[in-house]
């Protein structure tokens, strides 16, 4: 089945994310946040590195950033904090980091998000969750029942998109792989080989 509603929330999306240096997709489980998520990921790698952190194994907020660093190639055992240390690995990167399914460590997602925007000027932060990360400046594109919509990071109102698709059917024809990424069941495995999506 084909993913509808792909293009036109694709392009809002692209627009939030020149808007807002964070941009969380959220809604209920099962209405395809992964997969627009990747498919954002597939439409911005020629303009920035893209990294893909699936957190839905992490049961420990604590080690959020271990995991992070887990998938950058980055050791654990440093002579600096693991956080600092992912803040120097990204600080010059012209990049998209993608936190996949943050609802379970939303207080921990927004802390190193925040943490992060704040030391890397050109890093953007997609995020997925069933709901927003409440960080100052955050744009959100609610996705589920009902209508689309932005939420203004401003004023945190929702702005219903008129005409708009279902967001709700997800699917792919066959299978696909992303540098070493593959879609479908074993998109949120933690045996997937590559740390990271870089340019394709």
């Amino acid at each position: 089945t084909r993913l509808v509603g792909r293009d036109r929330d694709l392009a809002k999306i692209q627009q939030l994310l020149q808007q807002s240096r964070l941009v969380t997709l959220a809604g209920p489980a099962g209405c395809g946040k992964t997969r627009l998520a990747l498919e954002c990921a597939h439409v911005i790698v020629p303009e920035r590195n893209v990294y893909w952190i699936d957190l839905t194994p992490l049961e420990n907020p604590a080690l959020l950033p271990n995991v992070i660093a887990g998938r950058l190639g980055i050791q654990e055992q440093g002579a600096y904090p693991i956080a600092q240390r992912i803040f120097a690995f990204l600080q010059n990167e012209v990049g998209l980091l993608v936190l996949d399914n943050c609802e379970h460590l939303i207080s921990a997602a927004a802390q190193f998000a925040k943490q992060l925007l704040a030391h890397c000027g050109d890093m953007r932060v997609l995020a997925t969750s069933r709901e927003r990360l409440r960080v100052t400046g955050e744009a959100v594109w609610r996705l589920g029942a009902g209508v689309p919509g932005a939420v203004d990071p401003a004023r945190g109102d929702l702005h219903p998109v008129s005409g708009a698709e279902s967001v709700g059917v997800f699917g792919l024809s066959q299978p696909g792989k992303v540098q070493g990424l593959r879609l479908g069941s074993d998109l949120r495995s933690q045996t997937y080989p590559a740390a990271y999506m870089a340019r394709l």
